[in-house]
């Protein structure tokens, strides 16, 4: 999946700069990028649903893993002490 994504990051805005310039307008270039997005939603509906149905583990309920209770809840202060823990320190301000 990473090697996917990577891919599509690099292809991807090569591939819009090369219709850019083929079709010399921005909104060609919007209305071609909005209709291949509307066409793939179906396929990826189907692969997910393809996926979601093969694979069982998908389906067990996750309400106790071990994700959710390493979350720790944000707070206001502890983001005020860690901002001043970080722009206080000596690599920062030279005193």
């Amino acid at each position: 999946m990473k090697r996917i994504d990577l891919i599509s990051k690099l292809v991807a805005p090569a591939f819009v700069s090369a219709l850019q310039t083929w079709t010399a307008s921005a909104s060609t270039v919007a209305v071609v990028l909005a209709v291949q997005n509307v066409a793939s939603v179906a396929p990826e509906w189907f692969a997910v649903q393809s996926v979601w149905k093969n694979i069982p583990n998908l389906r067990k309920d996750r309400s106790t893993s071990r994700a959710t209770a390493d979350i720790q809840i944000w707070s206001p202060n502890q983001f005020a002490e860690d901002f001043r823990l970080y722009f206080g320190s000596d690599a920062w301000i030279r005193r």
